[in-house]
């Protein structure tokens, strides 16, 4: 029993990996991200706001932010950037690791947001489908699996209108 716990521990912390980016279309002077004041308001937000605050903030990490607010204020030396930089790509390796490590273990140390979207690559999102998108996406198929696919899109597009209309009432 005690070997599932540890497993278990190990793939929240595997799951708990930050992403890793290199820059993002993030301005930090407007909203949501305005609330941001100080380094330490971006390094340390769970001190400061609510948590869906936090998990903004954390996903919109990445090393222009990084060097961004080191640099806030007082101009970065050499060697402070050169240290960002090198934490940055400690950190892409270790996910690059994982990465690789997931492969002949079918994706099991791969973090919850790659494994994510490697197993939705090529999946539609279900809910923005409408009739015509399902017509769309069944002519190039024979008659028989037409008919079946087309059926199972249209149950799919009025469940979520039943549930829109529960929503409403």
């Amino acid at each position: 029993m005690r070997n599932i716990h540890g497993y278990n521990a190990l793939l929240d912390k595997i799951d708990s990996v930050r992403d890793i980016s290199y820059g993002g279309h993030v301005s930090w002077t407007k909203a949501p991200y305005h609330i941001l004041q100080k380094q330490d308001h971006y390094i340390n937000p769970h001190k400061y706001f609510g948590p869906d605050q936090v998990k903004l903030i954390l996903d919109a990490h990445s090393l222009r932010a990084d060097l961004y607010w080191a640099g806030i204020d007082h101009n970065l030396t050499f060697c402070e950037k050169l240290n960002i930089m090198l934490k940055w790509f400690g950190f892409l390796t270790s996910y690059g690791g994982l990465i690789m490590l997931g492969i002949p273990t079918f994706g099991v140390f791969w973090p919850k947001k790659f494994r994510h979207s490697m197993l939705t690559l090529g999946i539609a999102n279900l809910e923005n489908i409408d009739e015509e998108t399902s017509k769309e996406m069944t002519m190039n198929l024979g008659p028989e699996l037409q008919k079946t696919l087309q059926a199972v899109l249209l149950e799919i597009i009025e469940d979520k209108h039943k549930k829109m209309k529960d929503k409403v009432v």
